[in-house]
C-alpha cells in the first residue's frame, strides 16, 4: 500500500513539473529525461531497514534530482 501511494505520489509530481515546464520544454525539442528509482528513503528509514546498496536514494538526493 505504502509503495502504491509513493508511486502515485512521484507520478503526479512529475506530470505536474512536465505540465507547467512550458518554455524549458521547447529547449528539449521533445526529448524527455526520465528517472526511474527502485526506492527513496528517508535516514530514519534506511537506518531501520535492510537495504541492498545502490537500490535506494536518500530523500535528500530525491529532491535535488527533481530540482
Amino acid at each position: 500500500m505504502y509503495s502504491s501511494t509513493v508511486k502515485l505520489t512521484i507520478k503526479s509530481a512529475l506530470a505536474g513539473l512536465y505540465y507547467t515546464a512550458g518554455p524549458y520544454l521547447e529547449h528539449l525539442n521533445g526529448r524527455v529525461t526520465i528517472l526511474m528509482y527502485h526506492r527513496v528513503l528517508s535516514d530514519f528509514e534506511r537506518n531501520h531497514q535492510v537495504v541492498q546498496p545502490g537500490m535506494f536514494v536518500s530523500s535528500v538526493v530525491f529532491d535535488r534530482h527533481l530540482q
